[in-house]
């Protein structure tokens, strides 16, 4: 009790000082730079809708936003980047290069991933929503 008696206590502290957050500034701001972003669609039945973006930060790291996410349920469902020029098919993502980024989080909401660098100098512009343990595709998005 006397734990969280002092936790409110610090806490009243910090809100009644008046300190507002500082905003970023421009150099800051300038670390991230939007470099392109697509629109989901499914494959087959499969449905898929929602943005990715991708944002390569100063540092050299990269992160795909996924935004009004959302994709047929699956089980294992991965994220994976693709050199395919077009995706119809599984066939199309079995064909080409492609590296696994993540696990998916979810199959509904905004979601992020970080990218690693290896990925970035392949060249893979197609963001894949991938079913590990059929290998099947449920959605795919070209980044622009």
């Amino acid at each position: 009790m006397t734990k969280i008696f002092i936790s409110f206590a610090l806490l009243a502290g910090i809100i009644g000082t008046g300190v507002t957050p500082a905003m970023p500034t421009s150099a800051a701001m300038a670390q991230t730079t939007l470099n392109t972003s697509g629109q989901f669609s499914g494959a087959g039945r499969k449905t898929g809708d929602g943005t990715v973006t991708l944002v390569r930060n100063a540092d050299g790291s990269a992160t795909l936003t996924f935004q009004d996410f959302k994709v047929s349920r699956g089980p294992d469902l991965r994220v994976w980047l693709s050199d395919a020029d077009t995706i119809i098919k599984s066939r199309d993502v079995k064909q080409s290069q492609y590296v696994e980024i993540s696990k998916l989080k979810s199959s509904k909401g905004d979601q992020s991933y970080v990218i690693p660098a290896s990925a970035l100098a392949k060249g893979l512009d197609q963001v894949v929503i991938w079913c590990k343990p059929f290998g099947v595709l449920f959605a795919s998005a070209k980044l622009n």
